[in-house]
This record gives structure tokens, sequence and C-alpha cells, in this order.
């Protein structure tokens, strides 16, 4: 004669499987609650490098070949007032020139943006 054996958990392992359970919701409850900051962190930064953008190419536009030195200026865009200053360096070759552009928030202290063209001679 065959005995069936009822198959249980010992509370060991229930205690174990409720850890593991709760450090997987407390993970996921902390990255959710971050979610919306993380959204409204690469909206500014889209945002900035879309003012970085439209400064490069009004340089383009404006000027073709830029000459050095710092220009500054304000843009808004979105909800958002930007400052932007654009520095134009000299390269090795004198065809060649480079331009920095750092994008702030009238909010940040620090840049929101920074973007690099480069401009050639016709």
């Amino acid at each position: 004669m065959q005995t069936s054996r009822a198959q249980a958990f010992s509370l060991l392992e229930v205690l174990i499987a409720l850890a593991v359970i709760s450090i997987a919701v407390l993970a996921l409850s902390q990255s959710g609650g971050q979610a919306p900051r993380h959204y409204a962190q690469l909206q500014i930064q889209s945002e900035a490098l879309w003012v970085a953008e439209n400064v490069i190419t009004t340089l383009r536009i404006d000027e073709r070949f830029p000459g050095i030195g710092v220009r500054s200026g304000s843009q808004r865009m979105g909800q958002r007032e930007w400052r932007w200053q654009a520095e134009i360096q000299a390269t090795a070759d004198v065809d060649i020139r480079r331009a920095d552009v750092v994008v702030f928030s009238d909010s940040l202290q620090q840049p929101a943006a920074t973007h690099t063209a480069w401009f050639g001679r016709n």
C-alpha cells in the first residue's frame, strides 16, 4: 500500500519567500517613485539641447564662419528662459573653428546641456 504524504511548505521556506517578495516590491516602488524625477530631468536636458542647436544654427546662418570670441544670450523655450554662452575657438587648421555652446536654465547653476559644433571656411 502506498501512503501519500502531504507536501507543504515549512515555516522557514515561507519566511524566505516573503523576504524575497518584500525586497522585490521595495525595489519596484523605489524605481517607480524616481521615474517622475528622471522624466523632468530628461525634459530639461532635451530642451537645453534644442536651445544649443538653435544657437549653432543661428551662427551658421548669420556668420557661416564665425569669428573667434564669446557670445551669450537668452532664449525662451518651453516654460523656461534659457541662458546660453557660445565660445568660438581657433583650431590647428585655420579653416576650421570650434564652437562650444553651454546652456543654463535660470533655476540651475550647472549647465543643463553642452554642445559642440565645427565650422569650416567655404
